[in-house]
């Protein structure tokens, strides 16, 4: 006669459990009738210069983009654009023949990695840079100063800016807690210059919309810079957020230069290499 008693109150601590475990959870959810978008352009361009010659050559690529979301419990998202410049001139330049050169060839991509629990987004760009100067001797004249330079750059003006809208849930009336990780890093293998910034901003989405208007609230971000062969860590950040709409957006954007100087015909330079960098975002519920 006891054992039926205990069963029931097994039942029922079981059930208690599942309820408690259903109440304590927190997820993101991503409309569907909304889209991811980007915003931006790369531009890259090759210098040569001496007394009396000039070449350019230039390029720019869009990255305006807009991707429609699919489903309502996971992401996936790249998107990869790219750009180069290039010049290769041989000319007298005061009496000296010289050679110069200047390239550049990069790629810019997005990735974003979403499911219930988390959204990952990195931003990374790869570029080839090489720039050179060659002097020929014996020559009838001395030879003015040459300047070889190249440049890949995603300007501050049209930064490359994503805004994913997305919604959090939540079984009772306690906000979410919402956590993010945040760093950057560049590394170069010869003599660029530069640097690159990163931002992110979470937005309350007060109408719903899910386009970031002017009258609404941000609940939290940051921003960092790097030089080259740096890093930048973000302190760990967390806030609470009601169940509700918001919009992420971040930013970015950066230059890349390499620059080579002849004072005469004396002196060749050469210098060639590759620059990466990389935008890291984590952003967890619950």
């Amino acid at each position: 006669m006891l054992r039926q008693p205990a069963a029931v109150a097994l039942s029922a601590t079981a059930v208690l459990f599942a309820f408690s475990a259903t109440a304590s959870a927190q997820n993101f959810k991503y409309p569907t009738n909304c889209k991811i978008t980007a915003s931006g352009e790369i531009n890259t361009n090759a210098f040569i210069g001496a007394t009396a010659f000039v070449a350019f050559d230039s390029d720019t690529t869009s990255l305006n983009a807009s991707f429609p979301i699919t489903s309502s419990s996971s992401i996936y998202n790249f998107f990869l654009a790219d750009s180069f410049a290039e010049l290769f001139q041989t000319f007298s330049d005061l009496g000296c023949i010289t050679t110069a050169a200047s390239s550049v060839a990069g790629q810019t991509s997005h990735e974003i990695v979403a499911d219930t629990s988390q959204i990952r987004l990195q931003i990374n760009t790869v570029s080839v840079h090489s720039a050179s100067i060659t002097r020929q001797l014996p020559a009838v004249g001395p030879g003015g100063p040459v300047t070889a330079s190249n440049q890949y750059q995603i300007p501050q003006l049209n930064n490359l800016t994503l805004t994913l809208p997305f919604n959090v849930s939540t079984p009772t009336i306690t906000p979410a807690t919402i956590k993010v990780a945040f760093d950057l890093f560049r590394q170069d293998s010869t003599i660029t210059t530069g640097s690159m910034v990163g931002a992110w901003e979470i937005f309350a989405d007060a109408n719903g919309n899910c386009v970031l208007d002017p009258f609404e609230i941000q609940l939290g971000g940051a921003a960092g810079i790097v030089f080259p062969n740096g890093t930048f860590v973000a302190p760990s950040t967390s806030f609470a957020a009601p169940a509700g709409s918001y919009i992420l957006r971040t930013q970015y954007f950066n230059n890349i230069d390499l620059f080579q100087f002849s004072p005469d015909c004396t002196t060749s330079v050469s210098a060639g290499g590759f620059m990466v960098d990389g935008f890291n975002l984590r952003i967890k519920v619950g």
